[in-house]
């Protein structure tokens, strides 16, 4: 999904977004482990940031960021109605 994307270094997409703990933005280790790694998501399962390799260095974009949040947060079950969590 990348292909018509502005695509950004992982530098460029930790400058917006706020770090933790008085940080002013959060650290670009953080972006390049959301690739590699992922993340977990409310649901359990692991999310990682689409990205490319070019080179020596990783690109992503503003949407694909966009699309890793919005999966973190099952925000696709919220919109449907599904329930996160068991009761």
């Amino acid at each position: 999904m990348l292909n018509n994307e502005e695509l950004l270094t992982t530098i460029q997409i930790a400058a917006t977004i706020p770090g933790t703990s008085g940080a002013k933005q959060l650290n670009p280790s953080t972006i390049l482990r959301w690739i590699t790694d992922g993340a977990v998501a409310l649901s359990g399962r692991r999310v990682k940031l689409e990205a490319v390799r070019v080179g020596g260095r990783w690109l992503t974009s503003k949407p694909a960021l966009e699309r890793f949040s919005a999966a973190l947060s099952d925000s696709d079950r919220a919109q449907t109605g599904e329930r996160t969590s068991p009761t």
